[in-house]
């Protein structure tokens, strides 16, 4: 006859202990492996959109605050999030998904042009300095274009502060810029569950932008960075 006592089972009990576990594992473990996963995958996007804003910001210094310019600098230095999404390496039969990589992507004037279209979908750069009225106080008319500039030049024989701005010259040429990125998470049910969280009633009302993220399935990744402006900024540049 069979024990059924401490050293056995019964005939009914056999094998619960295992369907137990299967079933931890699937609503447990499973989901709770798959958001860390997700969470490196963001750690990762979000080092590389700073190091993105930072390159826009440079982009911006150099060019005289033209956006233009900080987009397509921003669009080239997130281009990795981008290297194996068929955004990259290009054959006869056009884009494919296989063996994409950065430098391809970078290299690609095809590759950089959708590259740029799918970025400007998903991102927004914001001139935070100077602002107009850092123009206000110390633009000047430069003779060769009639453009508004600030002077980057002679900044340490005339710095007073400016009285609208409440800034100093050197002030006013700091190009300080925000960016917002749209990252689209890639781990299944995980992102909707994530999705669902930030813009439950739990959390305070999300900003506009932050909405259009959420449309997209994806999350907003807030950059900022700070560069000294080389060239003197146009106001033209910065209204439009």
């Amino acid at each position: 006859m069979r024990a059924t006592g401490a050293a056995g089972c019964a005939r009914a009990q056999c094998g619960a202990a295992t369907i137990e576990f299967y079933i931890i594992a699937f609503w447990v473990l499973v989901p709770m492996f798959m958001a860390i996963l997700q969470l490196g995958l963001f750690m990762v996007a979000k080092n590389t959109a700073n190091v993105a804003t930072l390159a826009a910001a440079r982009a911006g210094a150099a060019s005289g605050l033209d956006m233009g310019e900080m987009r397509r600098a921003f669009a080239l230095h997130i281009a990795p999030l981008y290297a194996t999404s068929g955004l990259g390496r290009i054959s006869d039969e056009g884009f494919v998904d296989a063996q994409s990589n950065y430098g391809s992507v970078a290299s690609s004037a095809i590759a950089r042009a959708r590259l740029e279209t799918e970025v400007a979908r998903m991102h927004r750069i914001t001139v935070l300095n100077p602002t107009t009225q850092s123009f206000d106080d110390f633009q000047i008319t430069r003779a060769s274009d009639k453009a508004r500039i600030i002077p980057v030049d002679g900044l340490y024989a005339n710095n007073a502060m400016g009285s609208k701005s409440q800034q100093q010259r050197s002030d006013a040429l700091l190009l300080k810029i925000e960016t917002r990125y749209c990252y689209k998470m890639i781990i299944p049910i995980i992102d909707r569950m994530i999705i669902k969280v930030l813009t439950s009633d739990m959390w305070s009302d999300p900003k506009l932008d932050h909405l259009k993220c959420y449309a997209l399935n994806a999350i907003p990744i807030l950059s900022q960075s700070v560069v000294r402006i080389t060239v003197p900024p146009e106001r033209s540049k910065l209204e439009n």
